[in-house]
C-alpha cells in the first residue's frame, strides 16, 4: 500500500515583527504580521535560541509550544518553540537576565488539520534587518535588592549613576540589545552641553567610567546626564561635587 501525502503550498513571504519589548526574564513579541494563507502563511511558530539562528523547522510536522522557554519542543540546538498560533503577540518568560536570545518567525499552511501536510516558510531575513522574521534582543540586566530600578526605552537601559553626588568619575551600566555607537552629553541647569563624548559599545551589559575632569572644571550643581544611541535617549539629573 503506497501512502501519498498532499502537501499544501509553503506561505510566499516571511511574518515580520515590531522590535521586541525586554525585561530581566521575559520577552513581549509585539506587532507580529496577521496571518494570511496566500502570503504569510494560516499559522506561524515562533522560535527563540540562545545567541544563535534557530534551526529551522521540518515539513511535515507540528511541534509542541509553550512560552516558557525550554519547556517547549526543541528543533534542535536548544531551540526552542515558545507559539504556534496566529496571535500577534506573545510574552515569553524563563529567560535569563543580561542575555542574548535570537528570535526567528515561521510561517505555514496546513491542510485541514492534517499535520503532515504542513509547509514552512524557513526563508530567514538578514538578522534585526527592516521588516525582519529574524530579530536578536538581549534581555534586561537584574537589579540588585539595594540598586534603584534602571532608566530604559526600547532599545537600551541604563543604571543610575554612582556615586551621585559625583566628585570626579560617573560609573554606570549601558545595557543594549545592539552594539554600537553612543553618545554622553552633560547638559547644565540652563540647558548648555558642557560635556560629548562618543563610545563604541558591545551588546549586552557595558560598564561605562566617565571622568569629568574638563579645562577649567565644571561647577558644583545640577546636571542632565543624556545617553543617546542615534534614535533614542536616557536623561538622568546627576549632582557635581568637585
Amino acid at each position: 500500500v503506497v501512502s501519498i501525502v498532499i502537501a499544501a503550498l509553503a506561505p510566499t513571504e516571511p511574518i515580520t515583527f515590531e522590535r521586541t519589548s525586554p525585561n530581566f526574564s521575559t520577552i513581549i513579541i509585539d506587532r507580529i504580521a496577521a496571518a494570511d494563507e496566500q502570503t504569510t502563511g494560516k499559522s506561524r511558530i515562533v522560535v527563540i535560541r540562545k545567541a544563535a539562528q534557530p534551526t529551522d523547522p521540518v515539513d511535515g510536522n507540528k511541534y509542541p509550544a509553550k512560552s516558557i522557554f525550554g519547556a517547549g519542543y526543541d528543533l534542535g540546538g536548544a531551540s526552542y518553540v515558545v507559539l504556534d498560533s496566529n496571535i500577534t503577540s506573545i510574552t515569553v518568560t524563563g529567560l535569563q537576565s543580561s542575555t542574548s536570545y535570537h528570535i526567528a518567525i515561521y510561517g505555514y499552511n496546513m491542510l485541514g488539520d492534517d499535520p503532515a501536510s504542513i509547509s514552512y516558510n524557513t526563508t530567514l531575513l538578514p538578522l534585526n534587518s527592516a521588516g525582519s522574521n529574524y530579530r536578536s534582543i538581549t534581555t534586561r540586566r537584574k537589579v540588585a535588592i539595594d540598586e534603584q530600578e534602571p532608566l530604559f526605552v526600547e532599545s537600551f537601559d541604563v543604571s543610575r549613576v554612582t556615586p551621585n553626588p559625583v566628585s570626579s568619575e560617573m560609573n554606570f551600566v549601558l545595557n543594549t540589545a545592539e552594539g554600537g555607537q553612543f553618545t554622553f552629553e552633560l547638559y547644565n541647569s540652563i540647558g548648555e552641553m558642557v560635556y560629548s563624548r562618543n563610545m563604541q559599545v558591545f551588546a549586552g551589559a557595558n560598564s561605562i567610567k566617565l571622568p569629568i575632569t574638563l579645562p577649567g572644571g565644571l561647577s558644583a550643581g545640577k546636571y542632565n546626564l543624556r545617553v543617546v544611541n542615534g534614535i533614542e535617549y536616557i536623561d538622568q539629573q546627576i549632582i557635581i561635587m568637585p
